[in-house]
């Protein structure tokens, strides 16, 4: 049954920030604001851990060095998911090793482990292959391990990584596990889990007991990291993660497993998404119309698409889509599809939930020709996950919206000479 989509609006105060932004830095961009930041990182550090609490930022869901400097300075600390997020942590935004945990699909070479341990970074083996390298480059050694529980909760399969289905975290080998400790005499400090970005509390609550499962058979464990994956709802039908009562659940769990055990173990959560995808927006212009006729779609072509937004084709991913006018007329509610820069078919932004191959035109404010197009839920996945320089397109600027309503450019527009500053043609084919 097609969902009839309420018409997105935005506050009367963001309009003209929008408008300013477009007029001094051109679109398309990318538009965070730092107040709504600073409030999701909040949320989180209210959730009331007895034995201690640590926030990690996902940092792949948004990469820019001005958030997770912003982020550094509250306090929060860092989840990698590549060595090189952690260079890039470091280098880039001037992140202390100590606040970065690596949590990767990568296995690291000995070289990239002893940098690791050298500068504090904690490590997380997700196989027992990274287990082993790890082992065999620092023996008697700290430890953390993730595991995969069994349970996954996402909102489509891609976003779920739990269960048998998933890759991540090492599933039901406890035998081997322990014959690696004992070979390496590896401790054990921390269980890691994640079973994806859905919405279920139920989920989340079953998951914290199977995690609490684990660390009861390891005496050596003080930390328990129940991930992320904290859904943040875009759309107005659609329902965002209860923080609330997951932390008050995560609380009284943690609390009846020290009644039991005797054991205070301290929590750490790895939100992504929650952190940044409402505080962010994509600011582009509608630059044409086109009408296929009696029974087809009006499109409204923008300036931007896939190539500052992979996740629509990727996963059918839906983002509130609002027009803002540029001038004065009265403007009747239309249905468009709204189609982006890229010469792709796929290069739609107006699909069906969680299927991208099927258009589904949205209500909208009439459009003209030279209005602006504001892609909210633009502040993770977005920048971080841009097929970069498709069509040769530029990668575009990052703009910062200060509490005191200053704009602060956080990455220039992208030189055009850089697309191809890194090719090479060979000498004979220079002639």
């Amino acid at each position: 049954m097609k969902i009839r989509q309420a018409v997105e609006v935005l506050p009367i105060d963001k309009i003209q920030i929008f408008k300013n932004i477009a007029k001094e830095f051109s679109t398309p961009c990318y538009v965070y604001f730092e107040q709504d930041l600073i409030k999701n990182v909040k949320m989180f550090m209210d959730i009331p851990a007895p034995y201690g609490l640590v926030v990690r930022f996902a940092m792949k869901a948004n990469s820019s060095a001005a958030i997770l400097r912003l982020y550094d300075k509250m306090g929060v600390h860092f989840d990698a998911s590549t060595f090189n997020e952690c260079i890039r942590a470091m280098k880039g935004a001037g992140i202390l090793g100590g606040k970065i945990r690596l949590t990767s699909q990568e296995v690291q070479s000995k070289e990239n482990i002893k940098f690791l341990v050298k500068h504090d970074i904690l490590y997380t083996a997700c196989s027992l292959a990274q287990l082993e390298v790890y082992g065999k480059t620092m023996p008697g050694t700290d430890i953390t391990v993730r595991f995969n529980i069994g349970i996954g909760s996402g909102w489509t399969p891609q976003t779920t990584t739990g269960g048998k289905n998933s890759s991540f975290g090492i599933y039901e080998q406890q035998n081997e596990i322990q014959a690696m400790f004992k070979k390496y005499k590896l401790r054990l400090t921390a269980v890691h889990l994640h079973i994806g970005s859905g919405s279920d509390p139920e989920k989340q609550k079953e998951a914290i007991l199977e995690g609490l499962k684990i660390v009861k058979q390891y005496p050596s464990v003080t930390t328990l990291n129940m991930g992320g994956g904290y859904k943040v709802a875009g759309m107005m039908y659609e329902y965002s993660t209860d923080i609330v009562e997951i932390g008050r659940n995560m609380a009284l769990s943690l609390k009846q497993f020290a009644k039991e055990t005797g054991r205070k173990i301290a929590l750490e959560v790895e939100p992504g998404t929650a952190l940044v995808a409402n505080a962010g927006y994509i600011l582009t212009s509608i630059i044409d119309k086109v009408h296929t006729g009696s029974g087809g779609e009006e499109f409204l072509k923008i300036n931007g698409g896939m190539n500052m937004n992979a996740r629509i084709p990727l996963y059918g991913a839906q983002h509130p889509i609002i027009i803002v006018p540029m001038d004065q007329t009265h403007r009747e509610i239309k249905e468009y599809v709204v189609f982006g820069v890229c010469c792709e078919s796929g290069d739609v932004l107006t699909v069906r939930p969680g299927k991208a191959e099927y258009i589904d035109p949205r209500r909208m404010l009439e459009a003209k020709i030279g209005d602006l197009l504001v892609i909210g839920r633009g502040g993770a996945y977005c920048a971080s996950m841009a097929p970069a320089n498709y069509n040769s397109q530029q990668i575009h600027p990052e703009v910062l919206v200060r509490k005191n309503g200053r704009l602060d450019l956080m990455r220039i527009r992208q030189p055009i000479e850089d697309i191809w500053k890194y090719e090479r043609i060979p000498e004979d084919l220079q002639k």
